[in-house]
């Protein structure tokens, strides 16, 4: 398959997984502007986390997800993966069944592989690495060479096998679902991406230094904001969160980067997005990234603002924050933090 081919391939990916995001965090749903979209009012999968959002060979992975449930019962899980993924006409079903996958990979020579596509009921599951490193190669070389019109030849090989999560959240007959990839590396010496994590979030009143910010304490604690009063956000981000990006194996020195035509080694670093959801009032951006031209990458990432609800408009006697931060090769951290609200607060 041409290089074009595989770049055209990708880019539909892309947008394939980005329309599958907006559905999962509800965007523009029950809505006609994309602002409401990170107000949560109703039952919301904000984001679904890989414990190793890459696998090397014989790794297995902690799977869980932040949901937002305001329905007092109990929500239901409900876990599958699997290769490959079919259009938004028959809701993205698994294009390639477990039997299939089997037999493709029998033709490879290991047959030897089980398949099974669930992982479970439980708010955390966990994800094995598909049978060995030389399977999967085989796999991906099989797809390559596949026709075009075969099923297998849509298996996604880039930087290894792309392998797609479904997860469905079931509440008081409310029912959501998302999609989350993880790559299985095909051999050890691939440099595997960790998540990014924010370790705090700080608010200051709207106009203060940020200096004068204190940190939100998590689930509940002492600081109370004002009904009606904007204020300052701020993240804090470790610069380690954002990684030098590879297409492949790391380099003698340890570093990692893209190949250049002298043989030699360029380093990319990721790019992270925050999205941020609140209970009440307006947030000054619903999605922050930093940038690759800056001297201060982060400067536009870590920073928002958010007005709260007045008296009268307030639903609750606290505020909630949800922040899901990611890079953009499948890592994913997140924070939640709550304050009461009061007439006279910070």
């Amino acid at each position: 398959m041409s290089n074009s081919i595989n770049s055209q391939r990708r880019a539909i990916d892309r947008l394939v997984y980005s329309a599958l995001a907006m559905v999962a965090l509800g965007a523009c749903m029950e809505s006609k502007t994309f602002a409401a979209s990170y107000l949560l009012d109703r039952l919301r999968i904000l984001a679904i986390r890989a414990a190793t959002p890459s696998l090397g060979p014989g790794e297995s992975t902690a799977l869980d997800v932040l949901v937002y449930n305001p329905q007092s019962s109990a929500a239901a899980y409900e876990w599958s993966w699997c290769p490959l993924r079919s259009g938004a006409d028959v809701q993205y079903s698994c294009a390639l069944g477990a039997q299939d996958l089997h037999s493709a990979l029998a033709g490879c020579g290991h047959g030897d592989v089980a398949v099974d596509y669930d992982l479970g009921n439980s708010a955390t599951v966990q994800l094995d690495y598909l049978g060995s490193a030389p399977a999967l190669r085989d796999l991906c070389a099989a797809a390559r060479s596949a026709n075009r019109d075969q099923t297998i030849s849509q298996l996604q090989c880039n930087n290894g096998l792309t392998l797609s999560v479904a997860l469905s959240v079931t509440a008081s007959e409310h029912k959501v679902t998302a999609i989350k990839q993880v790559t299985l590396l095909l051999d050890a010496q691939q440099v595997p991406n960790h998540n990014p994590e924010i370790t705090a979030v700080r608010i200051a009143a709207q106009g203060e230094d940020a200096s004068a910010s204190v940190e939100l304490p998590s689930p509940a604690g002492e600081v109370a904001l004002t009904y009606g009063a904007t204020y300052q956000l701020v993240i804090d981000v470790p610069a380690t969160a954002a990684e030098e990006t590879h297409p492949g194996r790391a380099t003698e020195d340890g570093g990692v980067g893209v190949a250049t035509e002298d043989g030699g080694m360029r380093a990319i670093t990721e790019m992270l997005t925050a999205s941020w959801f609140v209970t009440g009032g307006t947030l000054g951006q619903p999605i922050t990234t930093s940038s690759r031209n800056s001297d201060q990458p982060f400067d536009s990432l870590c920073k928002n603002s958010w007005t709260l609800p007045s008296a009268s408009e307030a639903t609750a006697s606290s505020a909630e924050i949800w922040i899901v931060i990611r890079d953009d090769r499948g890592g994913v951290g997140w924070a939640v933090r709550t304050a009461p609200l009061s007439a006279s607060g910070l």
